[in-house]
């Protein structure tokens, strides 16, 4: 009589719709795993330009004035790189330094008065893509007031 018989494994449209199910997830996941890399990248910025700002408000405390400090690294990194010699003795005099490598250039300019005596902005500028020109930028001002452009999204 009519037997049936049983072959153990799976057929090829069977994988072939677990292919695309692991594709979707793929496709899902990965835009979102990069925007959560990215910010986290981006606490280095936001921590740094706090600690500037607190050595800003001491230094002014004492001298009356802020300090300008010129965009070091020279270059807007790509990749991190060693804080190295800034070559601008603002940043010894400030007392900024870091032992760690970066992954943004960092400067101070007169803030929104115009006058380095009153106000200042720091800037804290990248390039995640590698692909210039610069696409993650972070401000601080003198009253920790913090603005971000991205343009990674």
């Amino acid at each position: 009589m009519g037997e049936s018989r049983r072959e153990d494994g799976f057929t090829l449209v069977e994988i072939m719709v677990v292919i695309a199910i692991m594709a979707l997830l793929t496709a899902v996941a990965f835009p979102a795993y990069r925007t959560y890399a990215l910010k986290a990248k981006a606490s280095e910025a936001v921590n740094h330009m706090a600690t500037i700002r607190a050595l800003q408000v001491s230094y002014k405390a004492i001298n009356d004035t802020y300090l300008p400090l010129l965009a070091h690294p020279a270059a807007v990194p790509s990749n991190y790189q060693p804080w190295g010699n800034p070559g601008d003795n603002n940043w010894d005099e400030l007392g900024f330094s870091v032992d760690t490598t970066i992954r943004y250039q960092y400067k101070v300019d007169a803030g929104n008065t115009g006058d380095i005596a009153t106000s200042f902005t720091i800037t804290a500028i990248t390039d995640f893509d590698c692909l210039g020109p610069p696409d993650d930028t972070w401000t601080m001002d003198q009253d920790r007031t913090i603005t971000h452009t991205d343009q990674y999204k």
